[in-house]
């Protein structure tokens, strides 16, 4: 990080906030789910004093007791590291490749996963589902009725990369992150709840209290706001989500709104001595019973734990929250940590696994936040993807060495655990991170190519945090940081033609191969809007391929039709979408009469 100026109080806060909320998952996890007898199994007695080395059946019924050393973290973390990658060198969350590579590969090494979430990833290596269409019905679960903490939970990155973020900058990438995955009003606002939680402790140097929290519950008003304005949420998600919820999102923020003003109030009644009243909040949340695990319940009780006990060891508040069996003891764990480590002049003296990369996201993280060039994660160009059809299938092989779809090469750490014909191993992933997948043992595959992370360079070059020194401002560290990296040009170019066509991948499909825009991946911050001189020629197949996955919905007919005639040869266009698509509809409407 030579020549680099970035602020080191800001640097200190989230490099803390982020050791801190992994060791808070990891001492959480090893007691979730779990009573006194089993807490007694997993550590040889009935307190965690700090994260240790446990056992967990790991693979469902047919699993196997797997070792786990001290200091391992859960899905909570692990999907926190994969939104990090996500989030680019000019400060955007490219919320595509987070859905269409990070969500699609994560279920092959998640530890402690929720059922919803894990059905929506499933859902997302459907070629036809896209971030913001992916309404799943799984095994009597659904999109719509997914409202847990999932969502809240991974969030962080995106406050301490606007450096808290007075703004509320970090707000439409908190939603665009939470409905990938979330589509009930309780996990989203669950989500936004504990951002303006987190940004606050940044700014303020203190955890919210009451008055704050019911003024962060006034704000949920406007999430639809920000909804509307987006074209991908505005166009194509809301029509499909009130549809599909059958009642208006106005309605629905309404409601959860209410519910969190009525537990608030309860809160405020509770004793201040944190260390027997937490039990009482979470009775009041009903996180013993079931609404446990509920993102805004969750965000909830680790607002009031963070407040509550704010002036005391931050060592003994995430002991008091692992130790309170019953409820969701590693993501408000997690969460607290988030919170309380904003605030911590230290970092854990607790094992926390793949610390040194877990600090080195932080930094990266936050030389975003003063608009310093940073690496990029050379994820695999999205045109040749496709994600794992099995858990097993992520693990591969390439020129003789282990790598996972997706992320990269891989070396094996340790005695494999088997399981019939598969291998539960350990792998560290060369940039740093250590998972746990399921393999293919004595019979592994060859990975294809198109499955690996791009070439290195500009921007891409590592991925521990080390800041790039090929730009002109590592020749000149005064430099001001150019225009596209400023926030004023993050918003103008989620107005941009490009991105009304629904993202990247969708881009890819609407526009033929002369389309310019290629460098998944890589940094897009020099990029500028096209004139329309300069967009390239529509496919109009694509296009009418779009509007009839709809469902032909009219919306969505409306926005693909505007796209084709906004082109040289409009009219032209515009013809051939109508009769394309009025073939298409005649013809499903005979097929069903």
């Amino acid at each position: 990080m030579n020549n680099v100026r970035v602020n080191p109080k800001l640097d200190e806060v989230i490099v803390n906030s982020a050791l801190w909320a992994a060791a808070g998952d990891a001492l959480g996890w090893i007691s979730e789910l779990t009573d006194d007898k089993g807490l007694r199994r997993r550590i040889g007695g009935s307190e965690l004093r700090e994260p240790v080395a446990w056992k967990r059946k790991i693979g469902g019924i047919s699993g196997v007791q797997v070792p786990l050393p001290a200091g391992t973290y859960s899905d909570d973390t692990q999907l926190r590291l994969a939104v990090c990658r996500a989030i680019r060198s000019d400060g955007s969350f490219d919320v595509e490749l987070f859905a269409k590579i990070e969500l699609t590969v994560w279920p092959s090494y998640a530890l402690g996963a929720g059922r919803g979430s894990k059905a929506a990833a499933s859902n997302l290596t459907r070629r036809d589902v896209n971030w913001f269409s992916n309404f799943f019905v799984n095994d009597g679960r659904s999109y719509i009725e997914g409202g847990g903490n999932g969502a809240a939970m991974r969030i962080q990155p995106h406050v301490w990369h606007r450096g808290g973020g007075e703004d509320r900058a970090y707000l439409i990438d908190v939603i665009r992150d939470s409905v990938t995955t979330h589509g009930h009003m309780l996990g989203l606002c669950g989500a936004v709840f504990h951002a303006d939680c987190l940004a606050y402790t940044m700014r303020q140097g203190e955890a919210p209290g009451p008055e704050e929290w019911m003024r962060f519950v006034d704000g949920l008003k406007g999430i639809e706001g920000v909804i509307r304005e987006d074209f991908q949420l505005g166009r194509f998600w809301l029509s499909a989500w009130e549809q599909a919820s059958k009642r208006t999102l106005s309605d629905a923020i309404g409601e959860v709104a209410a519910e969190i003003r009525r537990d608030i109030i309860k809160l405020r009644e509770v004793s201040p001595n944190w260390t027997k009243s937490y039990a009482d909040c979470i009775t009041i949340l009903d996180g013993y019973g079931s609404r446990q695990g509920t993102g805004t319940n969750t965000a909830l009780a680790a607002a009031f734990l963070a407040w509550a006990a704010q002036d005391s060891p931050i060592e003994d508040v995430l002991r008091c929250a692992a130790n309170t069996l019953g409820s969701d003891t590693d993501t408000i764990g997690t969460m607290v940590g988030a919170l309380l480590g904003a605030l911590a002049e230290r970092s854990p003296t607790w094992e926390v696994q793949d610390r040194q990369y877990i600090e080195g996201q932080a930094r990266r993280l936050a030389a975003i936040a003063v608009r310093q060039r940073v690496d990029n994660f050379p994820y695999p160009d999205l045109i040749g993807w496709q994600a794992p059809s099995t858990q097993a299938d992520a693990v591969a092989e390439t020129n003789g060495h282990l790598a996972l779809a997706g992320l990269g090469l891989a070396e094996p750490v340790g005695k494999g655990s088997k399981a019939g014909e598969f291998v539960w191993q350990w792998l560290k992933l060369e940039f740093g991170q250590t998972v746990l997948c399921k393999a293919r043992e004595g019979n592994m595959r060859e990975m294809n190519p198109s499955l690996m992370p791009g070439p290195k360079g500009i921007s891409n070059d590592s991925h521990e945090g080390k800041l790039i020194e090929k730009s002109s401002n590592a020749k000149n560290p005064e430099a001001e940081p150019s225009e596209a990296a400023s926030p004023t040009y993050f918003r103008a170019r989620d107005r941009s033609y490009r991105a009304t066509l629904a993202g990247r991948a969708v881009e890819r499909d609407l526009f033929d191969d002369s389309g310019k825009d290629r460098n998944v991946g890589g940094d897009r911050a020099a990029h500028t809007e096209p004139s329309a001189t300069e967009r390239p020629p529509v496919n109009i197949n694509a296009l009418t391929d779009v509007a009839i996955r709809s469902g032909f919905d009219a919306t969505t007919i409306g926005d693909c039709f505007l796209a084709c005639i906004d082109d040289e040869q409009g009219i032209e266009h515009g013809i051939g979408f109508a009769a394309i698509l009025a073939k298409a509809y005649l013809a499903r409407k005979r097929k069903r009469g």
